[in-house]
Formats: C-alpha cells, sequence, structure tokens
C-alpha cells in the first residue's frame, strides 16, 4: 500500500468512525419550531443589497443571508453602517446568523482583507483556554497548532460558545478558520465539522490510487 493510499485509507476509517456521531450531530442541529439558533458562516461577500447579502461559501455554495438596522459590524476593516458594505464586495468574512427555520438574519459581520482568510480542518486534538491555543490533528496525521483570542467565535452547530466551553469537543472534526499575523495562526472561527473527510481519485503511473484533498 502506497503512502497515499495509506493515508487516505486512515481518513476513510477515521470518516467510518465518526459517522455516526456525526449523523447524531445533524440531527440535534436540526431547527425545532419556534425556536432560534445561532451559527456562523465563513466565506466572500459577493452581492449587497437594502435587505439582503449573498455570501459565497469557501466550498463554493452560496447563501443569501437578510440583513437589518440591527445588524452588527465586528472589526477595523468592517464599515460602520450597512449603506457602505457594498464597498467590501469580495472581501472575506465570517457572519453570525440567527436562524429559525424559515429565513437566516445576519446579526454580526466580521470583515477582512481580501483573500488572507484561510481555512484548515482535522481532529480536535487540544485546547487551552488559558493560554488561548489550540491544536488538530489533519488527515495526514500531523498537527497544526493555532492561537485564539477572546473575539473568536466557536460554533457547536446549535449555539455559540466560549472557548472552555469547547473543550468538551476535543476529540470531534471541526473547521478552522484563521488569518496569518507574522509567523502566528490566529484563530477568527473554529467550528464542529458536521462531514467527514473526503478523498478524491487520480490516476498515475501506479494506476488509480485514492488521497487526502
Amino acid at each position: 500500500m502506497t503512502p497515499r493510499v495509506l493515508r487516505c485509507a486512515l481518513a476513510v476509517g477515521l470518516a467510518g468512525a465518526l459517522g455516526a456521531a456525526a449523523s447524531v450531530r445533524a440531527q440535534e442541529s436540526r431547527i425545532p419550531r419556534g425556536q432560534v439558533v445561532e451559527r456562523t458562516l465563513a466565506g466572500t461577500l459577493v452581492r449587497v443589497n437594502a435587505t439582503r447579502i449573498l455570501l459565497r461559501m469557501m466550498d463554493g455554495a452560496e447563501r443569501e443571508l437578510v440583513v437589518t438596522k440591527s445588524t452588527r459590524f465586528d472589526g477595523a476593516r468592517c464599515p460602520t453602517a450597512l449603506l457602505d458594505l457594498p464597498q467590501h464586495t469580495g472581501d472575506d468574512v465570517i457572519v453570525v446568523i440567527a436562524e429559525d427555520g424559515a429565513e437566516s438574519t445576519a446579526t454580526v459581520i466580521k470583515c477582512f482583507d481580501r483573500d488572507t482568510l484561510k481555512v484548515s480542518e482535522g481532529i480536535l486534538a487540544r485546547i487551552d483556554p488559558l493560554t488561548r491555543r489550540i491544536a488538530i490533528r489533519t488527515v495526514y496525521g500531523d498537527q497544526i497548532a493555532f492561537r485564539f483570542t477572546a473575539a473568536t467565535t466557536f460554533d457547536t452547530g446549535a449555539k455559540l460558545v466560549q472557548g472552555a466551553a469547547f473543550t468538551a469537543y476535543q476529540g470531534e472534526p471541526v473547521v478552522v478558520y484563521y488569518t496569518l499575523v507574522g509567523e502566528h495562526r490566529i484563530v477568527a472561527h473554529v467550528r464542529l465539522n458536521l462531514e467527514p473527510p473526503n478523498c478524491r481519485l487520480e490516476r498515475d503511473s501506479g494506476g488509480t490510487v485514492a488521497w487526502p484533498t
């Protein structure tokens, strides 16, 4: 078995082990009728009008979100008023949304410079609220360390929590959105990953092999 195939086999095994738990979490994250939950989305601001924004997420999917006079903006990069938001079309954003099963309303928009928001995914290996450090283990078996701040959001799929509460999810698959500040990876947002790691097929001189994306 080649290293590529072995790594993907490990990823598929990991996905299988987590599949049942992910399915349960997905069912638990469904919104009961009449209840509003907070979630987060990350991507590129594609379009803005007086009442809605269009967000293209990092997987290419698009979401239309309602904006209101109560929508807040967070960060020096963001405008102070909704009227000025069209100037930031094409920028990276993280949006806190309130969902009631019918509509998704943007309650907070965090703005970043264009093409600066990066993403990594893996298993949450460690989180230390005291030193504000977090580490994930990727499907390749290596670990990536990050730092988070008081502004970092943690999304369980049903609600937003502080870093201390997110320690309960060690060992779970997560997606980490971060920016580079010097040599440090600074986390903007962490969410539970309800989707298992993916593999794709590629044909090379050794035949068809599978390897993690």
